[in-house]
C-alpha cells in the first residue's frame, strides 16, 4: 500500500448473536450450538458487505450495551464471543487466517448505549506496516 492510498476497513456490526463468555458453565453442547450461530452470522455479516480479502489487519471490536448497567466487557470475559466473530470472518475469506500473522492488534472498545439491543461492531482495519 502506498502513502497515497486510503487505508481499507471492513465493518460490520452483529446484533442477533448469543453471547458467551468466560464466566458461563455449560454443556459443551450448548457451547458449540451457540459458538456456531455466532461465527455464521458473522460470516453472513462480512459476505453482504463487498470487501477485497485482506493482508495483514489490526481489529477493532466495539461493544454497545443495551443500557447503562456496569459489564466488563474490555476485560476480555466476552473473548468466546469475539473468537467466533473472528473465525467467521475466517470463513468469509476476509483474511487467510486469523493468527498473529495477520491480525498484528486487537482492541476491545466500549461503545455507546445502543438502546433496546446489544450491538457487536467489528472494523477490520488494514495494516500499513
Amino acid at each position: 500500500m502506498t502513502s497515497k492510498e486510503e487505508v481499507r476497513i471492513l465493518r460490520i456490526e452483529l446484533t442477533d448473536i448469543p453471547w458467551l463468555s468466560l464466566n458461563q458453565r455449560m454443556h459443551f453442547r450448548e457451547r458449540s450450538a451457540k459458538t456456531s450461530k455466532i461465527r455464521a452470522e458473522a460470516c453472513k455479516a462480512a459476505k453482504a458487505t463487498p470487501f477485497f480479502p485482506f493482508g495483514r489487519v489490526r481489529v477493532r471490536v466495539i461493544f454497545h450495551a443495551p443500557d447503562k448497567r456496569r459489564r466488563d466487557f474490555v476485560s476480555g470475559n466476552w473473548l468466546p464471543t469475539i473468537k467466533a466473530c473472528l473465525d467467521g470472518l475466517t470463513d468469509a475469506k476476509v483474511w487467510p487466517d486469523d493468527n498473529d500473522r495477520v491480525i498484528t492488534e486487537m482492541c476491545l472498545v466500549t461503545g455507546a448505549v445502543s438502546p433496546k439491543k446489544a450491538r457487536l461492531v467489528i472494523q477490520v482495519i488494514e495494516d500499513s506496516v
